[in-house]
């Protein structure tokens, strides 16, 4: 991997290669017209001036572009489209030796896909994962899943990267779903999967 903002010892086993840009980012990450624009023109600005508080975006940016390029593609499904309400699943998996399945249930910006999204549809998602002090280096702290049609007004990109979401990863998300105490909430839940499910990352 050769990003600029993200640990470069790692790799995602599904490397998203999604393209995302620089009005996406805007549009997604601001809801006022003119904190858009402000945004989409400090996306210009040059990272390396991140530490003066005018320029940030250009870091910002780009730990955005670089969230979908290199980031993991997961598979997730909406659980409540009015409140918003979705559940990825991943692996916290750090070595490939070991096995820690997770559902994370969040709330995502639903309202800004460019078609109106079901509850129970499948998305997929782009994640970064995150280390944490209190726990062994053999899994990550957990992760933070974008769901691509929020972002992206490439309807055929976001399917096709779906689609390429091998099958058990999704029986390992409804299998997952079905451990999760209801009423579902947000949080990241750890889960218990079949032997006969492969989940390979």
């Amino acid at each position: 991997m050769d990003s600029k903002t993200l640990d470069n010892s790692t790799q995602a086993s599904h490397q998203g290669f999604f393209r995302v840009t620089r009005a996406e980012y805007a549009r997604y990450r601001a809801s006022m017209p003119w904190k858009r624009a402000a945004l989409f023109l400090l996306s210009f600005t040059s990272p390396r001036l991140h530490r003066q508080p005018w320029a940030g975006g250009g870091v910002r940016w780009q730990r955005f572009r670089e969230h979908f390029h290199y980031g993991d593609t997961t598979p997730a499904q909406v659980l409540d489209a009015r409140s918003g309400l979705v559940a990825a699943y991943t692996d916290l998996d750090t070595q490939g030796l070991y096995r820690f399945p997770v559902i994370n249930i969040f709330i995502e910006k639903l309202h800004l896909a460019r078609t109106r999204l079901q509850d129970g549809e499948q998305v997929a998602t782009f994640s970064l994962y995150w280390r944490s002090p209190s726990v062994s280096s053999e899994r990550w702290g957990g992760f933070n899943p974008i769901v691509a049609r929020c972002v992206s007004a490439d309807q055929a990109a976001c399917d096709a990267a779906r689609d390429k979401i091998p099958s058990a990863h999704w029986q390992a998300l409804q299998v997952g779903l079905q451990q999760v105490p209801k009423p579902w909430k947000p949080g990241l839940y750890h889960i218990t999967l079949p032997p006969e499910i492969t989940v390979r990352f």
